[in-house]
């Protein structure tokens, strides 16, 4: 069916690219206050335990998605509206859906996490999305997230990856809500892809936040592993810096890298300490010991693309790092020929 009307996938790929950023953005904004609808929620239920109250959360979120998506079939189904409309009009609906339960998986924090603070939320949505825009194909998701990761200019990994994996389930949305475009069913299929993939991704949250051990081990060290990942790059990045000659950019380029992260302010200070001073901070043993072949190449490698032209020092710190990853001499000349053929095409 698909073929038959000549879907326009890059238009719908674009559009998605240029809303989802805002829906992220929305979200965090207002943590706190949904924080403050989940003490409401508490104080309407006093006797539910924390699982009982997810399951409200589920059912409410899924009953507002189910009412955006039949909303969002209507244009749909006028004769003589073009793709025009409909892309615009989907996309409307996924980005509020997307937002919904984004704020579906914050409640869970709360519930289960309440004197969590406000960075580890932002976190624990972000894995959860990562999770579910992977490639079902692909059993590990460190492995599908690093290699997310690896397309990615060392300066705006988090962002990229995080609209990346928005679009990702944009499109796997878009896939689903076709069925609108049947007469007469359409409204109603469509609050249905709603309301039951808002179910589904309810109880994946619920999976998660009460019991995040069993989760990882269930589905893969990828969400610890991407925090190691990032605290290595960032450490790469630092020491390469105090090596270097533009000292300036190198600040610049940190400052963004961990904004993007979602750093705490403790967090950067403490970063921005470490670049003023003259010695250089080693890579935690216990973090190059957590990280698998896979992220170990990726941190190299971001190390490699901020040096493209590396002095002395910087030469030698990047073999010393190489071997210390254990990663051979072939190895690091694949990851420059990798790097050679990224900027060739841009």
């Amino acid at each position: 069916m698909l073929n038959r009307f000549k879907v326009p996938w890059d238009e719908i790929e674009k559009e998605l690219e240029k809303r989802v950023e805002d829906v992220f953005l929305k979200v965090f904004d207002t943590i706190e206050d949904t924080g403050r609808d989940v003490q409401k929620l508490r104080e309407k239920f006093p006797n539910l335990n924390e699982m009982a109250l997810c399951h409200e959360v589920i059912k409410d979120t899924s009953t507002r998605t189910a009412v955006i998506g039949g909303s969002a079939a209507l244009p749909d189904l006028i004769p003589g509206f073009g793709w025009g409309v409909m892309v615009a009009s989907l996309a409307g609906d996924f980005c509020l859906t997307l937002r919904e339960e984004m704020g579906m998986f914050l409640k869970f924090s709360f519930l289960f996490e309440p004197d969590g603070d406000l960075e580890q939320r932002k976190k624990d949505v972000i894995h959860l999305l990562l999770f579910m825009a992977r490639d079902p194909k692909e059993p590990s998701f460190a492995r599908e997230t690093i290699q997310d990761l690896q397309k990615r200019q060392v300066d705006v990994l988090a962002r990229k990856v995080l609209i990346r994996a928005g679009v990702q389930l944009g499109l796997r949305f878009f896939r689903k809500k076709l069925f609108a475009l049947i007469p007469g069913l359409g409204i109603a299929l469509s609050g249905g892809v709603n309301f039951l993939g808002t179910r589904q991704a309810g109880k994946l949250g619920i999976e998660y936040f009460h019991n995040r051990q069993e989760f990882m081990r269930k589905h893969g060290q990828g969400a610890v592993n991407l925090d190691i990942t990032q605290r290595a790059t960032v450490q790469m990045m630092i020491n390469l810096a105090k090596m270097g000659e533009q000292m300036a950019s190198s600040l610049e380029m940190l400052e963004e890298m961990m904004e993007m992260y979602g750093y705490s302010e403790d967090v950067k200070k403490g970063y921005r300490e470490d670049l003023s001073k003259k010695e250089v901070t080693p890579i935690a043993i216990k973090d190059i010991k957590a990280m698998s072949q896979d992220d170990r190449r990726y941190v190299l490698k971001q190390g490699l693309k901020l040096c493209i032209k590396p002095t002395v020092r910087q030469e030698n710190y990047l073999e010393f790092i190489n071997r210390a990853f254990g990663l051979s001499q072939s190895e690091l000349k694949q990851i420059r020929d990798e790097i050679r053929q990224e900027n060739s095409a841009v």
